[in-house]
């Protein structure tokens, strides 16, 4: 166990769950507490049997402790809702991600893309930057843009990031660990400190609420379906606390997550310079550079990225029947086929480790987007970078718009 311990709340942790699957097999328990244990699921068609399955639910004794401190109270939001909480919600701000918001969302991309290359590239040539660092803060811009119809100075860029960051380690990572600290605010610094941080990125939205509101005011609101709109007005917020939480969840998820993917693919593209040449061949004969985010080996590329470095880092459900995996169609030799986890399972998916497994693609850890022009039938079904079913990632569409012109513009 307390090897484990140590492995969950480190950086080796996705590669520790592959060895465990190379050395165990694709399901086996995993132990994280003295008292509670998880079943880590490594084999795409169990996992897209429970992912896909209505009655498969977000476990909330786990999501829980990621609730937003809002006025001192913890408050949650679509990310750790479930049941009819979560359904009321999605249904309420789903349209601002609709396939038809799409060309929009692109167009800032394109905007705040040219804004960061024109402060940190133009400005200043030869000088090197961090990527992980510069990509996150881009990628909040781009959010704060296209959903919230707010643009981001560089201190609040600068802020919601430090912010979000020391709260999210607390509850995340900390207490992950250790239960006990939620409890210790009045003894811990650290812990009043993430506190503190949560009302910080709470301020944020605040004033994002309230430029909202003034553009109203003024009629110079945008005429499309945004997320602040929907926030405002379709009636399933009563509270101005549940509003507040439902923005700063919304944008913590998504900056950080999309951010790091763009930065891995482009450290890739660094490292393979013939891959870069191929798609500046392709792209010779598209003057416009909107187009060059639609051209099939930008889409292969972010899709190889996507592959080694998903957005969600482990996804985990509470399963309310026995799976049996006979009847997932698994087929493994070091698996039963009468393998059956119980029903009240907590079970973990771990992309990462899912999809650099060998038993769906030939050298996993190689980045060679040449993959997926005829990919084959499990390398397609085991690819599920932002999960799948009900709880799919709701803002994927705009991530999927970021990654696009991000890359192929760069």
């Amino acid at each position: 166990f307390l090897e484990t311990a140590v492995k969950l709340t480190g950086d080796d942790f996705p590669w520790f769950i592959s060895r465990l699957a190379q050395s165990i097999g694709p399901i086996f328990r995993l132990r994280i507490t003295p008292f509670a244990d998880v079943t880590v699921v490594n084999d795409a068609s169990v996992a897209r049997a429970i992912l896909n399955d209505p009655s498969s639910l977000k476990p909330r004794k786990l999501y829980k402790r990621i609730d937003k401190v809002v006025e001192g109270k913890r408050v949650q939001y679509l990310t750790t809702k479930e049941g009819e909480m979560w359904t009321h919600t999605k249904k309420s701000i789903s349209h601002a991600f609709a396939h038809q918001r799409v060309k929009n969302m692109k167009l800032v991309c394109f905007e705040k893309l040219e804004e960061w290359i024109c402060n940190n590239i133009d400005s200043k040539p030869g000088k090197s930057f961090d990527v992980f660092e510069e990509m996150q803060r881009l990628s909040l811009r781009v959010i704060c843009k296209a959903v919230f119809e707010y643009d981001m100075t560089d201190e609040e860029v600068d802020t919601f990031v430090t912010e979000n960051g020391t709260y999210l380690f607390e509850v995340a990572s900390k207490q992950r660990m250790h239960p006990w600290r939620k409890w210790c605010k009045s003894f811990l610094p650290s812990v009043r400190r993430a506190h503190q941080a949560s009302e910080n990125t709470a301020l944020f939205a605040r004033r994002v609420l309230a430029s909202y509101r003034e553009k109203v005011r003024f009629g110079v609101e945008s005429r499309e379906d945004t997320l602040i709109k929907l926030l405002e007005n379709s009636g399933a917020f009563e509270t101005e606390v549940e509003k507040i939480a439902e923005i700063t969840g919304l944008i913590s998820g998504g900056y950080h997550t999309t951010g790091h993917a763009i930065a891995w693919i482009l450290l890739e593209l660094a490292k393979n310079p013939k891959i870069v040449e191929n798609y500046r061949d392709e792209i010779k004969g598209m003057p416009n550079a909107h187009d060059w985010a639609n051209s099939d080996c930008i889409q292969r590329i972010v899709r190889e990225g996507l592959r080694m470095y998903p957005v969600i880092p482990h996804v985990f459900r509470e399963v309310d029947r026995n799976i049996h995996t006979k009847s997932t169609g698994m087929s493994t030799n070091k698996t039963s086929p009468h393998f059956i986890i119980p029903k009240g399972s907590i079970i973990v998916v771990q992309p990462f480790a899912l999809l650099r497994s060998s038993n769906y693609y030939n050298s996993p850890d190689t980045f060679d987007p040449s993959r997926w022009i005829n990919p084959s039938k499990e390398a397609i079904d085991a690819f599920m970078p932002f999960a799948l079913g009900r709880r799919t990632c709701i803002g994927q569409r705009l991530a999927y718009a970021e990654l696009y012109t991000v890359v192929a513009k760069l």
